[in-house]
């Protein structure tokens, strides 16, 4: 057994208890924390780390199941192991603690061998989990978010001692089809190197089979959290954000790749080395080659996600190109102006018909939008069911942003203030949940399921 060093956090809310239970941990080399309750130990456990939780049943405020539920809920909580310390063996209790995510039930009052031994079970299989998720050169520590098909963890380099963020393919879900599509994003990616493209460091499979690359720790939050949290962006604060998404854009595009899923979700809003708001462009999972031949599969797959994607992703998905991710781009700079989708239509195909058939309201029309007449023209333009109405290459756009931009410049002042104020409200309140997948597959006819053809377009 090992008998490492560990921190214990005691949640009792008899005082007496909690004294006998740090005098005994301390006396076998462990350091302590207390809470008297359910809630109190939610609040310690944002203070400090613990590598083992003695939990009671019977407490005030939040009890000790209500309080294992929401551990066991929370990612980057639910790895600590928690034994159940209770002066009741209601077998209902037992049985629905060890269900929810125990490690153990123990009575009171308690022997202090028998605690002991399983106090060190839980600490040799931490240290066999840690050993056992090392990835190369990379060890993994908590979890950052997870999605449809693969999960991030926060990681470091074990020799370089390098912030890293992991992104691990789920055993379940490797396929052959998501295996190449992982292994597409580490290699495009990888290929690109502006500043405001997400950096891929490495890219491995682990002896079992587990796929996963390495990529940049980012410092930040994305802008589906940032709108969600603080509503809509000046329009100063748009342009900073939308200049640096295109100039992204305007490499990969360079060299023949097209994102296609370009929406809040997947730009971070970083602190990069003390530049506030700085952009980062994420999740190039489904880049598409220019000129990539498109098989009958794609053809009936809309590749994206619905709110933000193009006309011709939905009914014309081999036209889909360049300027597609453009439409992506107004559909983001209405989103962060507004604080609404261009279309917000309840049920999937109403959307989708919305976006092929119908233009968008201006955003000058909507409640308590105030921004100017040059920069709705651009993003409207973005916004045209018409490819060739639209600005026809990044370049063009960031010119066309660039002049609206004039006299109307974001400050180093005004970043650092609103970045160090939105990452207070979003990240520390950030409690992690299963998303939805980042890209939506319809295997659908969509053009006939709509009724839509080339000519009947409008």
């Amino acid at each position: 057994m090992i008998d490492r060093k560990a921190t214990i956090l005691v949640i009792d809310d008899s005082e007496i208890n909690r004294t006998v239970l740090c005098e005994f941990l301390v006396s076998i080399g462990h350091s302590v924390t207390v809470a008297e309750n359910g809630e109190a130990g939610l609040d310690q456990l944002k203070e400090t780390t613990a590598h083992v939780i003695l939990l009671d049943v019977m407490m005030p405020v939040m009890n000790g199941i209500e309080f294992l539920e929401k551990v066991k809920n929370t990612p980057h909580l639910s790895s600590i192991p928690v034994i159940m310390l209770s002066g009741s063996d209601e077998t209902d209790d037992v049985v629905k603690c060890i269900q929810i995510g125990a490690e153990d039930f123990l009575t009171k009052p308690f022997n202090p061998t028998l605690l002991k031994t399983r106090i060190s079970g839980c600490l040799e299989k931490q240290n066999a989990l840690r050993e056992a998720r090392k990835l190369g050169q990379y060890r993994l520590k908590q979890k950052i978010s997870e999605g449809g098909m693969s999960e991030i963890y926060m990681a470091s380099h074990l020799l370089l001692r390098r912030p890293t963020a992991i992104k691990l393919l789920s055993i379940e879900k490797a396929s052959a089809l998501t295996v190449s599509m992982f292994e597409k994003e580490a290699q495009l990616t990888s290929s690109l190197s502006h500043p405001n493209t997400i950096v891929i460091y490495d890219y491995g499979r682990t002896p079992d089979g587990l796929f996963y690359y390495a990529m940049e720790y980012l410092n930040g939050f994305n802008l589906r959290q940032l709108i969600k949290s603080n509503g809509p962006v000046s329009e100063k604060r748009a342009l900073h954000i939308l200049l640096q998404v295109v100039s992204s854009l305007e490499e990969a595009h360079s060299v023949g790749l097209v994102h296609r899923d370009i929406k809040p979700a997947n730009i971070m809003l970083c602190n990069q080395g003390g530049i506030y708001d700085f952009v980062k462009v994420l999740d190039w999972g489904i880049v598409k080659k220019i000129n990539e031949l498109v098989d009958d599969k794609e053809l009936k797959t809309l590749y994206g996600t619905p709110q933000f994607a193009s006309p011709e992703a939905i009914s014309s998905p081999k036209e889909v190109d360049t300027v597609s991710d453009l439409y992506c781009i107004g559909a983001l700079a209405y989103y962060l102006t507004t604080g609404e989708f261009v279309f917000d239509e309840w049920d999937l195909e109403s959307l989708l018909f919305a976006k092929v058939t119908q233009n968008p309201i201006p955003l000058s029309k909507l409640d308590g939008v105030n921004i100017s007449e040059e920069f709705e023209s651009i993003v409207l333009q973005c916004l045209n069911t018409d490819k060739a109405q639209r600005p026809q290459s990044a370049t063009e756009l960031r010119k066309l942003l660039g002049k609206c931009q004039k006299d109307r410049y974001w400050t180093h002042a005004n970043a650092e203030k609103n970045w160090n104020d939105c990452h207070e409200k979003i990240v520390g309140a950030t409690v992690l949940k299963k998303r939805r997948p980042t890209t939506i597959s319809l295997f659908v006819d969509v053009a006939k399921r709509l009724k839509i053809t080339k000519t009947g377009q409008n």
